[in-house]
């Protein structure tokens, strides 16, 4: 059994400082999609979209796992992230979270009037859009001009869509026990 100085060992109640089940996703040739540089194959786009992968139960689950202090094997074995607390991990995901925000010209009523399914399901445009939308390619909103003419005075819909997503960076405090604001919830967290 290592001791508490070896990279690989992550005492009880303790976690990787590890953000990858968040913000980083690996394509492989054959469809498989990666959580992490380390990880097997969490879904396979031939089998599921990406929505469905990134927003899955396998990937909710290691989130969760890493969020309560209770690492896997696999993130366990592997020293290349630091060991933090959990309450410290649980306020990057939670800034992490607050820093991600839809394009500067998103309209919530355009994307549900672009999206009706949406609407119908009674969730909230943003949110969808954000968790959903932007993975799926979802058009920001129905609108007819510029119109395209199919024969005489047949106006063509066309959709405006997010094309590149555009990245966001995020400045951490260094790893630090202390820092300030309620714990988030990291059920809650998980799921994002």
């Amino acid at each position: 059994m290592p001791d508490a100085s070896h990279s690989r060992f992550v005492p009880p109640d303790m976690t990787r400082d590890c953000l990858d089940p968040w913000v980083y996703v690996e394509f492989k040739a054959d469809g498989g999609i990666l959580p992490c540089c380390v990880r097997g194959p969490i879904g396979n786009m031939g089998d599921r979209s990406l929505a469905n992968i990134v927003n899955g139960v396998e990937i909710r689950a290691l989130r969760l796992a890493l969020l309560s202090g209770r690492p896997d094997e696999i993130c366990q074995a592997r020293g290349l992230r630091s060991v933090i607390t959990p309450a410290v991990l649980q306020s990057k995901v939670g800034m992490l979270i607050d820093s991600i925000k839809p394009p500067e010209q998103f309209d919530g009523e355009s994307y549900l009037d672009a999206n009706p399914d949406v609407r119908a399901a009674g969730e909230g445009a943003t949110r969808h859009f954000l968790k959903w939308g932007r993975l799926e390619g979802r058009p920001l909103a129905a609108r007819t001009g510029p119109e395209v003419r199919k024969g005489p005075g047949t106006a063509v819909q066309t959709e405006l869509s997010v094309s590149d997503w555009p990245g966001t960076t995020v400045g951490f405090p260094k790893e630090t026990n202390t820092l300030p604001g309620v714990p988030p919830d990291p059920e809650r967290l998980a799921a994002e």
